[in-house]
């Protein structure tokens, strides 16, 4: 591996943490803005306030979990609940550009799921991430695909700005 290489994968898994850790803790304190998410599947203000420290408990797992040992399991639970929860947002009534301009919380860890080799296996899905060798390694993509979720994030920011 080369030394960019590493570099990017452990800024990756440090951003990844962050984000979940510090989401995670949104939900330990139970963030009242979450009630339309938990409404929008049905769950009422009483039950979603019991399940928002454990829906936090669980993402401060996992953003611990990709710091000290990334499994793909992890980081693609990572990708979709950060997209899912992106798409909250639209979904209940707030602008596209809330969702767009989440594209860190789930691009992070989609291009951290091209930077390993896709398990096989149910064993190496819970196996610690294995990374791409240097000759299967694409930087340039891997930099296009950084580049398309920071402009997408950044676009997010500015309709939200436009909107007022």
């Amino acid at each position: 591996m080369s030394i960019l290489q590493t570099r990017v994968w452990w800024v990756l898994r440090i951003g990844a943490a962050a984000c979940f850790i510090g989401h995670g803790a949104f939900g330990i304190i139970t963030k009242e803005g979450w009630l339309p998410f938990f409404a929008l599947v049905g769950i009422g203000p009483d039950l979603a306030y019991k399940m928002m420290p454990l829906v936090g408990i669980a993402d401060i797992c996992a953003g611990l979990s990709v710091l000290v040992r990334p499994t793909p399991a992890v980081i693609l639970y990572m990708a979709v609940w950060g997209l899912w929860t992106a798409m909250l947002r639209p979904l209940t009534g707030q602008p596209v550009a809330e969702m767009i301009e989440r594209a860190g919380n789930y691009g992070v860890p989609f291009v951290m799921l091209l930077m390993i080799e896709w398990p096989r296996t149910v064993r190496q899905w819970c196996a610690p991430a294995r990374r791409r060798l240097d000759d299967s390694f694409d930087t340039r993509r891997i930099a296009l695909a950084l580049m398309l979720v920071t402009a997408t994030l950044v676009s997010g920011h500015a309709l939200l700005a436009l909107s007022g």
